[in-house]
């Protein structure tokens, strides 16, 4: 696979706050209402800077992240596979869903 050029890359809706942690969290947003639908496999380009809560989130919903070689210092291409179901895995973290 080859890495994205920087102008292939742009935002279709401008956020009012542009800081990299609503940025991000509205990223996590989104992969974990994919995370929701399972799916045996779902893949994604994310930032980098949000791998260890997208991790977290994974191992939550009964996934594992596979990761790609970063893009470049912002993006990597990351792959959910199912080991799963929620209520089956342990997660280290402390963090226990319960879906009722």
């Amino acid at each position: 696979m080859t890495a994205p050029s920087k102008t292939s890359w742009k935002c279709l809706v401008a956020f009012p706050d542009e800081s990299a942690s609503f940025v991000h969290g509205f990223e996590a947003g989104i992969v974990w209402e994919c995370l929701q639908h399972d799916e045996a496999v779902f893949e994604t380009v994310v930032h980098e800077a949000n791998r260890k809560v997208l991790e977290r989130m994974a191992l939550a919903s009964g996934y594992v992240a596979e990761w790609a070689e970063p893009f470049d210092e912002e993006w990597v291409q990351v792959c959910f596979r199912r080991l799963a179901k929620p209520s089956q895995v342990v997660n280290p973290h402390g963090l226990r869903v319960v879906k009722s």
